[in-house]
């Protein structure tokens, strides 16, 4: 059987678009500032205790129609809903191999209908869950894409508009018993789930193919996939109310919106600015995050099969000093900052656009966009939003200096929207 051992999976990109038809929208160049500062509403989180607001690893974050926030536990393997006022409501989940319960879920949206699913990639499914939280069925995706993946941003799944998923698939292909070594596709695929029947490829990202080594034979074989030089672009997307989903892969500013029914993007937003030279500043604070990283062992993801059993674990203990400096030692570097670092969408069909605000900056600025694609403007000393929710509620994921998790809701000033 094929043993695959994957400590990390990077998005390479490459710098150009597909050809076809296609309107562009150009943005203004200069900043129109936005006034005012979000309200705090409640945050949750603790260090010890029984209550369920004590977290493991917060993975990701999101709202309901009703302004209620769902927050992932991953390790707890559940997801833990509060009200509008921050009170808890119920958790979903457990951990388990049984019906409703779940070894390793990574990503999770609230469907139109006020369900919850969740991506468990220990079980490479998903669970479906009824408004109240009772367990109601798991989809295990069929058809072209590769094998579910976590995807990029806060989420990695989002709803779409016809009732099914919006999820990333994988640039591994192929591969498996009496086969030779999976292939490396030089795309990222964006599926579309369907709740029920077959999933089809409702985007191809540009992306070039990550580097692979094989090694073993026979019925055993052990796959690595190397990241790309660290700033490389990688793929972005977010899913917009009306079906539409909105993507960028690329060096420079460039927003590409693919049509409702999939498959190419209808219109491009563009602003003029351009990628920037990666100075030592840019290096050295990436790999002191890097560094960072692998002494505490997040973000590390292993996914085995072995004769026909899958297991798969994050997180856990890092690396000895080292094998973390040899590591360090070997990091690579795009000579270009991409311009964009992530994108969110909102209810109302606002696209929220943080970029590079130069070397050594964290002050990252947000753009927000209309879902016409006019540009609003732009939001400066906040980070991007995990969550964004109805009437402006955003959720923020932040650990505090003794590494406890916690979830702040905050309320978007009214004059960020007009």
């Amino acid at each position: 059987m094929l043993n695959s051992s994957i400590s990390s999976l990077a998005l390479a990109a490459v710098l150009f678009a597909p050809a076809a038809a296609q309107r562009v929208v150009s943005l203004p160049e200069r900043d129109k500032p936005l006034a005012g500062a979000p309200q705090m509403i409640y945050s949750v989180g603790k260090e010890e205790g029984d209550s369920y607001d004590v977290f493991s690893v917060v993975q990701s974050v999101a709202f309901d129609a009703a302004g209620n926030l769902h927050v992932l536990d991953r390790d707890n393997a559940r997801v833990v809903v509060f009200g509008p006022d921050g009170k808890a409501l119920r958790a979903i989940g457990k951990k388990g191999e049984g019906p409703g319960e779940m070894q390793l879920p990574m990503s999770m949206a609230v469907l139109r209908d006020g369900r919850l699913a969740v991506m468990d990639l220990g079980n490479a499914a998903v669970s479906i869950f009824g408004a109240d939280g009772a367990y109601q069925d798991l989809v295990r995706r069929d058809g072209a894409g590769g094998m579910m993946m976590a995807g990029p941003g806060s989420g990695g799944m989002a709803a779409h508009a016809s009732g099914g998923l919006i999820m990333t698939g994988s640039q591994i292909a192929g591969g498996g018993p009496g086969g030779g070594p999976p292939v490396m596709r030089d795309s990222l695929p964006i599926l579309l789930v369907p709740l029920k029947g077959e999933s089809k490829v409702f985007f191809e990202a540009p992306s070039a193919a990550p580097a692979m080594q094989a090694r073993g034979g026979g019925g055993r074989q052990e796959v690595r996939v190397s990241a790309p030089p660290t700033f490389t672009p990688r793929v972005n997307w977010a899913a917009l109310p009306d079906g539409r989903l909105a993507v960028t892969w690329g060096m420079d500013y460039r927003v590409n919106l693919v049509a409702a029914a999939g498959g190419s993007v209808a219109t491009a937003l563009e602003r003029p600015i351009r990628a920037r030279k990666v100075t030592e500043k840019d290096k050295d604070a990436a790999r002191q995050r890097q560094k960072e990283a692998l002494t505490s062992g997040a973000g590390m993801m292993m996914v085995q099969n072995v004769n026909g059993r899958r297991t798969v674990s994050a997180g856990g203990q890092g690396l000895p000093a080292e094998q973390v400096e040899r590591m360090l030692a070997q990091m690579t570097f795009a000579e270009l900052m991409p311009v964009i670092r992530e994108i969110r969408t909102d209810p109302d069909g606002r696209i929220w656009v943080q970029r590079d605000a130069g070397s050594g900056s964290t002050d990252y600025p947000i753009d927000i966009l209309a879902a016409s694609g006019a540009y609003i403007g732009t939001v400066k000393g906040i980070p991007v939003p995990n969550a964004i929710g109805p009437n402006g509620l955003m959720a923020f994921i932040e650990t505090d200096d003794l590494g406890v998790q916690r979830v702040s809701v905050k309320r978007a000033p009214a004059a960020w929207f007009r």
